[in-house]
């Protein structure tokens, strides 16, 4: 492959990451919010965006406009500066997200091609890009994938500052690391620094490489990463008393060592312990699962002492194994906590393939083609995502809005607003707190009704013979109510497509991406 990295082949292969990445950005407006996660999110960044706050993040629950403090801004602040260039809709709520996967291949490639060979640079680029769930994830709105540029670009940036010898430019890097450390902290708080120390402090006790330690630019350094979180934390404290305590004590110490830890915002996403094992499987797949089989293949190798006495090997592949075995000893967790361990594994596995030729394919331009098709085939299934979720109240919003868009009207979900109404709504939805099933229901001809088909069916009998059903969508049902009984034209959700939904919408549970028992829909993300 060497002979291959050529400027023309490295013209060719940029040319086809750009392809994808800009094919990822197109069909980011072609999938609604889907609830919990994505519309919670999105709704937090419209609101900096309407409010004109963007200090204290705010979102829509139990009916009310309340300052959400379980995550630091710096996710809601792009996803808000998007909106204010692009406008309030998905492709805005879902770009940081691929512009922070794009920085972090940008990131590896800049960094193993000046300090390693261009073969290492671009097959863990294309090993990255093809991580079937990272490149998923990278459209979807949540805070994980820019945590995971900043871990990179944290881990990157001081292996190239211990493999740089010019003192001024070992200063650049070593005050990278400090920034990104500060930007990781501005996303996702302490989790942070603890993904970047644990598995560097050990490297470092292992090695004995306490000279880079002590070399780092710790005044100026220090300095950055304080300017870039002490204001925030500052002004929210002040505006919001009480936070301070309520992030790092409930939101970053009680979450992973106690059951009932004063959770504002619903329940998290109980595991047993050990969980990260699989978690980090699924989201390095499928290269976790080509890893597992030639490490079966070529077992009478010793390869894991091998590595232990390799400083590049055992630094990235090190990252993987101690923030793993970390994430084991929580029971709080979602898979998407794993997924800053993906570009540093594939940095790993490509290095490891570099010093290990049995573990390259036979044929190593098939290896990238394999890499672009699975790109290919992601852009072409993500579209259909809405489909296989049906958990997005756009639809029926809009429906609302085009049978009343002649006369003033109101559309009233019963049970619980999701987070996407409220995205898509603007002023027609109305809020109100989670309530009984019957609770909001009152004839009047200027409120449309929308309803979650399991509580649609909930619905008395004598209310139901005065709904009039003017469409359904996905599990959800848009309707009116009348004064006199409807006998048998109100329509009821059919048996065989009701089916349908429930089966495709069980896949979402085993990601921990829904969660229904409870009325805040906390996603845990």
């Amino acid at each position: 492959m060497t002979s291959q990295t050529n400027p023309r082949n490295c013209r060719a292969y940029l040319s086809w990451i750009m392809i994808l990445l800009a094919a990822r950005c197109v069909v980011l407006c072609f999938s609604p919010l889907t609830d919990p996660t994505e519309g919670r999110y999105a709704v937090i960044a419209k609101e900096m965006v309407v409010s004109g706050d963007w200090v204290t993040p705010h979102l829509w629950m139990d009916g009310r406009c309340v300052p959400f403090l379980g995550k630091p801004p710096l996710y809601f602040w792009a996803a808000a500066a998007c909106m204010k260039l692009f406008g309030i809709n998905e492709f805005s709520a879902r770009l940081p997200g691929v512009i922070s996967f794009a920085l972090t291949l940008l990131v590896i490639g800049v960094v193993l091609g000046k300090y390693m060979t261009q073969e290492i640079a671009w097959r863990a680029v294309f090993l990255c890009l093809s991580s079937v769930v990272l490149f998923v994830s990278s459209g979807i709105v949540i805070v994980d994938i820019l945590l995971t540029m900043c871990i990179t670009g944290a881990l990157l940036g001081y292996y190239a500052f211990c493999r740089e010898s010019n003192p001024a430019v070992q200063k650049r890097w070593s005050l990278l690391v400090f920034v990104m450390l500060g930007l990781g902290f501005m996303t996702k708080g302490p989790v942070a620094i603890v993904l970047f120390g644990l598995p560097v402090l050990l490297w470092t006790v292992w090695f004995r490489r306490w000279k880079e330690v002590l070399a780092q630019e710790w005044y100026w350094g220090i300095t950055l990463f304080a300017v870039i979180v002490i204001p925030w934390f500052f002004l929210v404290e002040e505006r919001n008393p009480g936070f301070l305590r309520y992030f790092f004590v409930n939101e970053n110490f009680l979450r992973f060592t106690v059951h009932q830890y004063g959770d504002r915002y619903g329940s998290g996403h109980e595991h047993l312990r050990g969980a990260a094992l699989w978690m980090m499987l699924l989201a390095a797949a499928p290269w976790s699962f080509y890893a597992l089989y030639r490490g079966f293949q070529h077992r009478k190798q010793h390869l894991v002492k091998a590595i232990l006495h390799d400083e590049e090997l055992a630094f990235f592949l090190g990252v993987v194994v101690v923030n793993t075995l970390f994430w084991c000893l929580a029971r709080q967790l979602l898979m998407t906590y794993l997924y800053a361990m993906v570009p540093v594994f594939a940095v790993g596995l490509s290095i490891l393939m570099a010093r290990y030729p049995q573990w390259t394919p036979p044929k190593d331009p098939l290896f990238k083609k394999t890499a672009l098709i699975i790109g290919f085939a992601l852009i072409i299934g993500i579209p259909l995502f809405p489909l296989w979720s049906h958990r997005s109240a756009k639809n029926i919003v809009e429906k609302a809005s085009e049978i009343s868009k002649n006369q003033p009207a109101s559309l009233y979900f019963i049970r619980r607003v999701p987070y996407s109404a409220y995205f898509y709504g603007n002023e027609t939805v109305i809020p109100h707190p989670d309530e009984t099933v019957e609770a909001g229901l009152v004839e009047n001809k200027q409120r449309l009704y929308a309803a979650e088909k399991k509580y649609y069916n909930e619905l008395p009998k004598e209310i139901s013979r005065t709904i009039d059903v003017l469409s359904q969508d996905g599990v959800y049902v848009l309707f009116r109510l009348t004064s006199k009984p409807l006998g048998q034209n109100h329509a009821q959700p059919s048996r065989p497509y009701s089916l349908f939904v429930h089966c495709v919408s069980v896949g979402p549970f085993v990601f921990g991406l829904r969660r229904d028992n409870h009325p805040h829909q906390r996603s845990g993300l």
